[in-house]
This record gives structure tokens, C-alpha cells and sequence, in this order.
């Protein structure tokens, strides 16, 4: 009984891990496909790069089209982005590369439909920054913290002791929590051009997902600690009092 209940602590415990790995892993993955997030890095870096280009004779098509239509459609090559008059006539020309930039972003990266992990397979555009994927990302999100939360059950329920239930949780934490310390070094040494202020806003989101795991296992395993201790201490003080009993008595 003793073996089995030891095996199924194990294989718990294994599980509890791998599934707080999942949770991180999935709520950078929320976190950074939201439009509070990867919005303003996307507009930060394809704005730049559409105002490195020459784009006064598009800014005046678009304001001669204006004059007798209501929105107007930008040369993209294969891309298609509509623009509105109105958002055209109130902006300048230095402002013209970000409204282009949101509509790109609204109309054929956020807003373009696809289907699960299917996302991360579309060529022409980011997959993974699309709404479709945010939204499958937020519905895998509550089944694994449904599944975390029944796997640490599982471990608190095997494990004898509050000392041990809480270092059962605290442990995988901090495992899973300690590689957040090595990416705050790390990613000052990945250099990826014009990408950089995504992959670090990235780095960081995940660094302090990890660092707060970390903290709360330390926190955990600190608590373990101290319990045990205390434990201890109240056996000691417990048996000195026996013995001095038995000694007045003889």
C-alpha cells in the first residue's frame, strides 16, 4: 500500500510540473497575443518601416480619392486594407504610416480568422497574433489551471504533514520558476534588428511570469520549513518536559 501510494505521489507530482510548465507557457502565450500587448509593438515596428519609404505620392492619391469617395485602399501588392476618409483628411502625412499600420493590423493580422494551433500555420501573416488564437489560448488556459489545480490536489491529499504538502507544491514551482533568472542575463545577448522591441518585450513578459513562480514556491518551501521546525521544537520541548516529570517523580 505503502509503494503504491509512494508511486502515485511520483507520477502526481511528475504531472503537476510538466502542467505548471503548460500554465506559464500559456499565459506568455495569452498575455503577449492580446491587443493591449502586441499592438502597440506592431505598430511600433512596421509604422517605422512604412515611414522609411517614400510615401507622399500614396499619402496624396489617397487624399485625391477622398475628395469624391468615403474610404480608399492603399497599394500593399497582395494585401488589402481599407482606410477611411474621415481617419485620412483629420491625419498628416507624418501620422499616414500609422493609420496604415493599424488598418494593416486590424483588418489582415488581428482580425483574420483561423482555427486553434492552425494559426501557427499561416504563411502570409503572423498566425499567432490573431484574435482566433488569443480566444483558443484563453479556453486552453481554463482547462489547465482546472487540471493544475486537480494535480496539486492530488499531491497535498498523498502527502503526510504540512511540511511535506507544501513543499510537495513549492518544489515544482521552483523549477519551474528558476529559468527566469537565467533569461533576465540571456536576453540582453539576443539582437534581432528591427524585431528587438518584440522579442524583448517577450523576454521580459515570460522572465517575470517564471520569477513570480519562483517566488511563490520559495515562499512555499519557506513555509514548509518553518513548520517543520516549530515541529521539531515542540517535540523537543515536549519530551525535556516528560523527562523532567519522570525524574521529580523518582
Amino acid at each position: 500500500m505503502g509503494f503504491l501510494k509512494g508511486a502515485a505521489k511520483g507520477i502526481s507530482g511528475f504531472v503537476f510540473v510538466i502542467l505548471v510548465a503548460l500554465l506559464l507557457m500559456n499565459i506568455t502565450l495569452y498575455v503577449s497575443t492580446t491587443p493591449t500587448f502586441i499592438k502597440p509593438l506592431f505598430l511600433d515596428i512596421f509604422s517605422k518601416s512604412i515611414a522609411s519609404q517614400d510615401i507622399t505620392p500614396v499619402y496624396g492619391d489617397a487624399l485625391n480619392s477622398c475628395k469624391t469617395q468615403t474610404s480608399y485602399s492603399p497599394p500593399m501588392g497582395n494585401i488589402s486594407i481599407t482606410l477611411n476618409c474621415s481617419a485620412i483628411k483629420s491625419s498628416s502625412k507624418e501620422n499616414f504610416p500609422t493609420l496604415i499600420t493599424e488598418a494593416l493590423f486590424d483588418q489582415q493580422v488581428y482580425g483574420r480568422q483561423c482555427n486553434g494551433l492552425d494559426c501557427l500555420q499561416m504563411q502570409d501573416i503572423p498566425g499567432f497574433a490573431t484574435k482566433s488564437f488569443n480566444q483558443f489560448l484563453l479556453r486552453t488556459l481554463y482547462e489547465i489551471i482546472l487540471s493544475v489545480l486537480l494535480f496539486g490536489l492530488f499531491v497535498v491529499l498523498l502527502s503526510k504533514g504540512w511540511p511535506s504538502k507544501l513543499s510537495s507544491l513549492g518544489v515544482p514551482l521552483i523549477v519551474n520558476g528558476l529559468p527566469g533568472i537565467f533569461l533576465e542575463f540571456y536576453k540582453q545577448r539576443i539582437q534581432v534588428g528591427d524585431f528587438q522591441v518584440f522579442i524583448d518585450a517577450i523576454m521580459t513578459l515570460i522572465s517575470k511570469c517564471m520569477l513570480l513562480t519562483l517566488a511563490l514556491g520559495i515562499l512555499l518551501l519557506a513555509a514548509s520549513i518553518f513548520i517543520k521546525v516549530k515541529l521539531r521544537g515542540k517535540v523537543k520541548k515536549e519530551k525535556k518536559s516528560k523527562n523532567n516529570k519522570k525524574k521529580r517523580e523518582k
